[in-house]
């Protein structure tokens, strides 16, 4: 019988040095999010990326970002109740 996989919620930080392929990522987080069923990116972690490309003036552009998201088959969910 296979093991299910887990669920990572992940932040802002680790979600750019992943996007954007960067050592700061270690390899257990990395290893963690390779490993996982499901990685959820929650809604306030969006708009804190909308806001440091715009500060940044697009260190990589918003459309590659979410692109790269869509590619690894994140997901991003509200902050709710439901979530916490």
């Amino acid at each position: 019988m296979e093991k299910e996989k887990g669920v990572v919620i992940i932040d802002s930080h680790a979600l750019f040095w992943l996007v954007g392929e960067s050592e700061k990522l270690s390899a257990k987080a990395s290893n963690a999010i390779a490993g996982a069923g499901k990685v959820i990116i929650p809604i306030i972690v969006i708009f804190e990326v909308i806001s440091i490309l715009e500060k940044y003036q697009a260190l990589i552009r918003l459309p590659d970002f979410f692109g790269a998201l869509y590619k690894r088959r994140f997901f991003i969910y509200p902050l709710d109740r439901r979530v916490l």
